[in-house]
């Protein structure tokens, strides 16, 4: 037997829903109530079928970008490292390889900070 005001499954002869309190008909009306179904969820269902030709993936294009990116870097710290003339030029170098290292280490790896700095 189930409400027909909201929809639930109700056990025996009772004669209120205890979900929501309403008097029920009686058992001999005893129907499984129909979905309610407009034209609005039917194009919603439609368009969620369909699949999505427009929309590109963002980590396929993180991907395809990745590999170039660095080598373009790396090719560029490396032309900077052998035309430097003082060490203040090798301190700033330094310092972007290690800042790019330590961001290529975190993003690979997949390594959570909230691990180290917030421990309970």
């Amino acid at each position: 037997m189930y409400c027909d005001f909201c929809g639930k499954r109700l056990a025996g002869n009772v004669k209120y829903c205890r979900h929501c309190g309403r008097m029920l008909r009686s058992s001999l009306d005893d129907t499984m109530p129909v979905p309610v179904i407009n034209e609005g969820m039917l194009i919603s269902r439609r368009q969620e079928a369909s699949p999505k030709k427009n929309m590109v993936d963002r980590t396929e294009v993180w991907r395809k970008m990745y590999g170039p990116v660095a080598l373009a870097t790396i090719a560029i710290m490396l032309y900077i490292l052998a035309t430097f003339e003082t060490i203040k030029q090798y301190q700033l170098l330094t310092t972007i390889i290690g800042c790019l290292l330590a961001i290529y280490t975190w993003r690979k790896g997949k390594i959570r900070l909230s691990k180290f700095f917030f421990r309970k």
